[in-house]
């Protein structure tokens, strides 16, 4: 254990303080690494595809919102998250993101971008190439 300052201006309460300090009780320490824990996952779990969580959380809402229920239901049991339904918005996807109903917009029209310009290559390219969301 680190010795501990007995300088004057090191109170005997500060010094109380930082003896009993451990980096792992603080709540923003831990939610650091739950968020790294959970990139690492993300890029594990999608590692074949060149996507951010946020970005496939868009194309999620979007398979929902065109109607394809199976895609969207596929991505859902592969994020381990409860699938909303049908009726899923914009703004119930930036609540549960905890982004604004704005940022949610612009993934959605990165991933159109995106679609449309996979959509525009000729068939053997856009299986042979990877193209990250503009």
């Amino acid at each position: 254990m680190p010795k501990i300052s007995s300088s004057p201006s090191v109170t005997k309460e500060v010094q109380g303080l930082l003896r009993q300090f451990r980096l792992e009780n603080v709540p923003s320490h831990l939610l650091r690494r739950a968020h790294f824990k959970a990139e690492e996952i993300f890029a594990n779990t999608f590692s074949e595809e060149d996507v951010t969580p946020r970005q496939k959380a868009a194309l999620v809402l979007l398979h929902t919102l065109e109607g394809d229920l199976d895609n969207a239901r596929y991505w859902y049991r592969r994020t381990t998250r409860e699938f909303p339904g049908p009726a899923a918005v914009q703004r119930e996807i930036a609540a549960a993101l905890g982004i604004s109903l704005s940022a949610v917009e612009k993934h959605l029209q990165r991933a159109y971008r995106a679609l449309a310009a996979i959509a525009d290559q000729p068939e053997d390219e856009t299986h042979s190439s990877r193209r990250r969301a503009p």
